[in-house]
């Protein structure tokens, strides 16, 4: 891995401030930040190595129906992010999902009356980034393994595949923290801060079934439970359709004990819980395993996000609030508001 770090002059900070910004990362955070910086007027590229958008709000096509394996909902508390909500639902990228979630629990079933409005991506879950980011230069299938900073302060990308991207004034990462850790030199002065969080992996399993599941919920929330802890009626949620399919999460416990199992082993496990769950076979015609190594933050850093005007170099992601959408998307518009400060300060 390449990463140098110079020592700032202001003089040659200031010269870079006319260049494209970078921001590592189009989930919900990297996009809320490019979304404050293009309308600020900045240039920024976004680079990320899935295949567009999502981050954790990804999705697995199938010609049996798509199964939203990432995360499960989102709800909208603050009043930026209820408003911002709102434009997604009048364009059709976001439905209310109003679906019966019971919670299991020794063994019982009980009804889940939270009144919780929760919502959900249509017609995936990444539906919604995927229209915010329409208008913004998103580089997909690149995985940016290193970064270098010049003598004049401009900061360069490399991404896995030995592609050179700059120069660019500020690096903004909306990334799980241990690869922005790994990512930074060393050096950085975030990298104290980065290794104060932590975050939780789970494996999640998608099942396109022979037949409806009979039960009467639609998802199940499941409570010390030795293996899962959500199942998903996928074929049922608002804009979805096609045929039956479940989406099952390990939990955090379970996915870090068997986190290098291989993803047949996983399979089998989660399907056996699920059929143990529903008291009735589970004959899929297709299934997939995915292995979300960082997918829950457990103990955040407890501030929106990360920015240090000397290096140029900034951090956001849930992981900066707390273990939810809404909290990528205070943090990725956190810190495009603090970048977009800094840089018209400097410029």
């Amino acid at each position: 891995m390449r990463h140098h770090r110079n020592k700032p002059t202001e003089g040659a900070f200031q010269r870079t401030m006319t260049m494209t910004i970078a921001i590592i990362g189009a989930g919900m955070a990297g996009i809320a930040c490019a979304r404050v910086l293009h309308e600020a007027g900045y240039a920024v590229n976004i680079f990320d190595k899935a295949r567009g958008p999502s981050g954790r709000m990804a999705s697995r096509r199938h010609e049996l129906g798509i199964c939203d394996h990432g995360a499960k909902y989102f709800t909208a508390r603050d009043p930026g992010f209820r408003q911002q909500v709102e434009q997604w639902r009048q364009h059709g990228a976001v439905s209310a999902w109003q679906g019966r979630i019971d919670v299991w629990e020794n063994g019982s079933i009980t009804a889940n009356n939270d009144h919780i409005q929760r919502f959900i991506g249509t017609p995936r879950m990444s539906a919604c980034l995927r229209h915010a980011s329409s208008d913004l230069p998103v580089r997909v299938g690149l995985r940016i393994t290193a970064l270098q900073q010049d003598d004049d302060l401009a900061w360069w990308c490399y991404d896995h595949q030995d592609g050179k991207h700059g120069p660019y004034s500020l690096v903004l990462g909306a990334i799980p923290a241990p690869q922005a850790a790994e990512l930074l030199p060393r050096q950085h002065p975030f990298q104290g801060a980065l290794a104060e969080v932590r975050m939780a992996p789970c494996w999640a399993v998608m099942l396109w079934l022979d037949a409806e599941v009979a039960t009467s919920w639609d998802a199940l929330r499941l409570k010390n439970h030795p293996v899962l802890d959500w199942i998903s009626c996928e074929h049922r949620r608002p804009g979805r359709g096609g045929e039956p399919r479940v989406v099952l999460h390990a939990n955090p416990e379970w996915s870090q004990e068997h986190v290098e199992d291989d993803p047949e082993s996983v399979t089998v496990a989660l399907r056996s819980a699920f059929s143990e769950i529903i008291q009735a076979p589970c004959n899929p015609v297709a299934q997939s395993a995915h292995r979300w190594r960082y997918a829950r933050s457990v103990d955040c850093l407890g501030k929106p996000c990360l920015f240090d005007p000397a290096s140029g170099v900034g951090l956001a992601g849930d992981w900066c609030l707390d273990a939810r959408i809404e909290a990528a998307w205070l943090s990725g518009t956190a810190l495009g508001l603090i970048a977009s400060q800094h840089t018209g300060a400097l410029s």
